[in-house]
């Protein structure tokens, strides 16, 4: 039972995926919106999940609790009441983090994705589609470097 979601998740990720992928190649909904409306149903639907399950407590699953009692979140008050608390808390967790991520979210390309130029030297920066991992004055040569070279500091390049 407890793989039962990731089952459901891989089972799910590439149709969704594919759907996802036409209605935003066909134009029905732009980048933006696609990315909000399918991370909505993947954050939100396990967020009223959690919810109904504190709400309509059938039987506690507590098989973790006789492991590890102290680092069990309801501090030895292990009444329903406490463990509606605990799936209340993640419900919230839940909407306030996609809530913002539904508020804040822009579709464009961000200007710190494009990485600095290919230098001219030829050595050893890998180029990708998005540019190189090195600029030109990050490129470590080995070679002993000039008085001029001196006065200015060594990037470290950026990789992420």
């Amino acid at each position: 039972m407890s793989a039962l979601p990731y089952l459901m998740m891989w089972l799910f990720s590439l149709p969704v995926g594919y759907v996802a992928d036409h209605l935003q190649t066909s134009g029905r909904l732009s980048t933006a919106n696609t990315r909000r409306l399918f991370n909505s149903i993947g954050i939100y639907g396990p967020m009223i999940c959690l919810v109904l399950v504190g709400v309509r407590w059938l039987q506690p699953n507590s098989s973790h609790h006789p492991a590890v009692p102290r680092r069990a979140l309801i501090n030895g008050k292990e009444t329903v009441g406490q463990w509606k608390l605990v799936f209340w808390i993640a419900g919230i967790v839940y909407l306030v983090g996609n809530t913002f991520y539904i508020i804040f979210l822009s579709g464009e390309r961000q200007p710190w994705n494009d990485l600095p130029a290919h230098n001219s030297s030829g050595l050893g920066a890998p180029q990708g589609a998005y540019g190189t991992f090195l600029g030109s004055d990050e490129v470590d040569t080995g070679n002993e470097r000039s008085q001029g070279a001196a006065s200015h500091p060594t990037k470290v390049p950026e990789i992420f």
